[in-house]
C-alpha cells in the first residue's frame, strides 16, 4: 500500500493553462509507502518526478489549507501512520 497527499500552491491549482502533469510537478508530497513506514523526510514533503507522478492511480481533492508547510508535514505524518496502522490492526 501506498498513499500519498500532495500540497500545491492554489494559484498553481487553479491555472488551467498548466496541465496536471506540470501542476502536480510543483507539488510537495507527503506519502506512506506501507510496510517501510514514513521517514523524517517524509513529513518534510518532496517534489516527485514526472515517472512516480504517472503511476497515480487516483485523485481525491480534499481541501484547502492556510497552514504551514511544516505544519501540513506534521498533521499528514501523523494522520497517514494512523490510518495506516488502524487499517493493519
Amino acid at each position: 500500500m501506498h498513499i500519498a497527499v500532495v500540497l500545491i500552491q492554489e494559484s498553481i491549482w487553479l491555472d488551467r493553462q498548466q496541465t496536471l502533469l506540470a501542476r502536480f510537478r510543483q507539488g510537495r508530497f507527503f506519502e506512506h509507502q506501507g510496510t517501510f513506514g514514513i521517514s523524517k523526510a517524509d513529513s518534510e514533503g518532496h517534489e516527485w518526478k514526472e515517472k512516480d507522478i504517472m503511476t497515480i492511480l487516483a485523485i481525491e481533492q480534499v481541501g484547502w489549507t492556510t497552514a504551514t508547510l511544516e505544519d501540513v508535514g506534521n498533521l499528514c505524518t501523523y494522520s497517514l501512520r494512523s490510518k495506516y496502522v488502524m487499517n493493519i490492526s
